[in-house]
């Protein structure tokens, strides 16, 4: 589903075959020639683009500021040199990230972690 929004972003919906195959088989696939491309989400470096973009050379497409706009998220800048072959900044957008517990975890600790979370936030996201 993911996937499929990327290309449709891009335009590609309808120019290309989405297979319905596991992410963790995407890099094998990739080499093996069974798929001409993957998309991927997660933060950076990523294990399976630093894996593809070393083991047979990748182009990690941009997104311009129509693509971002429509996509709602948020910008995100992806550093030249992160990997293999990438010569210039990758403009993509981020994921949202949700913490979740159990009605088990007690009332003080639930406290804890949230008031960390923002107190440290801004530090956390220098370091992203």
């Amino acid at each position: 589903r993911g996937g499929g929004e990327i290309l449709g972003l891009f335009g590609l919906e309808d120019k290309v075959t989405i297979a319905d195959s596991e992410l963790s088989n995407a890099v094998n696939a990739l080499k093996n020639g069974q798929i001409d491309g993957f998309v991927t989400a997660g933060s950076f470096p990523a294990p399976n683009v630093i894996e593809a973009a070393a083991s047979t050379g990748v182009t990690v497409l941009s997104l311009n500021d129509e693509q971002i706009k429509t996509s709602k998220r948020t910008r995100l800048t992806i550093p030249a040199g992160t990997y293999t072959g990438q010569t210039n900044d990758i403009t993509t957008t981020s994921l949202p990230v949700v913490a979740y517990s159990t009605t088990k975890m007690d009332d003080d600790a639930a406290y804890t972690l949230t008031k960390t979370f923002w107190e440290t936030r801004e530090n956390m996201a220098k370091d992203a």
